[in-house]
């Protein structure tokens, strides 16, 4: 089974919706969309970005374990997740294991199901940033699965590869992909490619989750060449070779 590949709109946030589609069609004919974030795509026509894009998820403003505010989804958008069934990514408190936090973040999946219908709601460990052992507790409770950010994973768990990989391995829906320096605590987003310690540790999550869609979702302003690199990784995956 061929993965499927695109892009995140966070990583071409100034194209519109046609345009959009045209990149991420290009790109490998899925998105991620982030609602809220003031992506131009929203701005005008775009009901048929779920057309004809398999958009693996929509990234909500929302952090489980806080209070959902009404407009966490705009009507227009949550009919278009109803209708396609597409999933939705939250994050996670910075604080979900504490009970009162892990408890309210229940009511904030069950308030979002409530909106959305049965769709999947998916969590990203990322900012707030919990304990990787205290998001795995969460999603259990929760009984979500997950986006795994590269980074965020990486910086969760310590830099532990091992929990890393069994991470994306148990709760992987949907990958996320970013270049990084490991010992750069800024975060900055550089070429996917620039970086061996990333290049691999990203390598061992798409092997984990081989059937989890990726999408690129960089700063980085060559986006072209991580789309580059991702489609060599995921080959190299699939096919049973790693990076040399």
């Amino acid at each position: 089974m061929k993965r499927r590949m695109g892009l995140s709109s966070a990583t071409v946030p100034a194209l519109s919706a046609d345009e959009l589609a045209r990149v991420c069609t290009a790109a490998g004919g899925s998105a991620d969309l982030r609602i809220g974030r003031g992506h131009r795509w929203e701005h005008g026509d775009y009901a048929h970005l779920f057309d004809a894009l398999s958009v693996e998820f929509v990234g909500l403003s929302v952090n489980l374990g806080e209070s959902l505010q009404a407009d966490a989804v705009p009507e227009p958008i949550a009919s278009l997740i109803r209708r396609h069934r597409i999933p939705v990514r939250c994050f996670l408190s910075r604080n979900i294991d504490q009970q009162p936090v892990l408890n309210e973040a229940r009511r904030g999946r069950d308030r979002l199901r409530a909106l959305l219908g049965d769709v999947d709601i998916l969590v990203e460990v990322h900012k707030p940033l919990p304990k990787l052992a205290d998001a795995v507790a969460a999603i259990r409770v929760l009984e979500c699965e997950a986006v795994i950010d590269n980074r965020g994973v990486y910086v969760a768990a310590g830099a532990d590869e091992s929990a890393a990989v069994d991470f994306a391995r148990e709760f992987g829906r949907a990958i996320q992909v970013k270049g990084f320096s490991t010992d750069d605590a800024e975060g900055r987003h550089i070429p996917l490619s620039s970086c061996m310690e990333t290049l691999r540790f990203t390598e061992a999550l798409l092997d984990a989750a081989p059937v989890a869609p990726v999408t690129i979702e960089t700063k980085h302003s060559d986006w072209q060449a991580d789309v580059r690199t991702v489609h060599t990784l995921c080959s190299a995956t699939q096919n049973g070779r790693g990076t040399e």
